[in-house]
């Protein structure tokens, strides 16, 4: 797959995932409803059909060098993270990524693509990882975890910082 191509896919995944794209201008409650409907697995069925395909090439590792940058590492985080549970729900193959996509989310916090991230929904889908991957440091990352949330929550746009409170 040549840069262009892959890039475009990586950038699918994300707006796929994040219907509201950059704009801190979306309706509270809007937001509310997109972010529950998909991590609720409201969209396991187009998941499935548009991205089975993609997850199995991320879970291969065909994907890797996505992580060569902020958004794309995040976009890999999703596939991992997040759309494995959705294309194998029921499974445990669903959470056989976990430690693949901790790593990525654990890199990206250090090499600051984390930091990078544009907007609070995208950093907080890059910590998810980390109270997901369950292993001895677990209840060091579930605190790291909570103070990143508090530090989103602050950020956040007024309007929306009662949904980033409430996670």
């Amino acid at each position: 797959m040549n840069q262009r191509l892959d890039d475009q896919v990586w950038r699918e995944v994300l707006e796929f995932w994040f219907p509201e794209g950059r704009s801190f201008q979306i309706d509270a409650e809007t937001h509310r409803d997109h972010w529950f409907w998909r991590m609720r697995g409201g969209a396991d069925g187009e998941i499935d059909a548009r991205f089975s395909e993609l997850t199995a090439e991320g879970v291969a590792g065909n994907l890797d060098h996505w992580a060569c940058d902020p958004e794309g590492r995040l976009a890999l985080i999703i596939v991992l993270d997040q759309f494995s549970r959705s294309v194998w729900r029921g499974n445990a193959r669903a959470f056989a990524q976990d430690s693949a996509a901790l790593a990525l989310a654990m890199n990206g916090l250090s090499n600051g693509h984390y930091a990078a991230l544009p907007t609070p929904w995208a950093k907080i889908i890059h910590g998810l990882p980390l109270g997901h991957c369950e292993g001895p440091d677990h209840l060091q990352r579930l605190d790291l975890l909570i103070g990143l949330r508090e530090e989103i929550a602050a950020e956040a746009p007024t309007h929306l910082q009662p949904i980033y409170r409430s996670l």
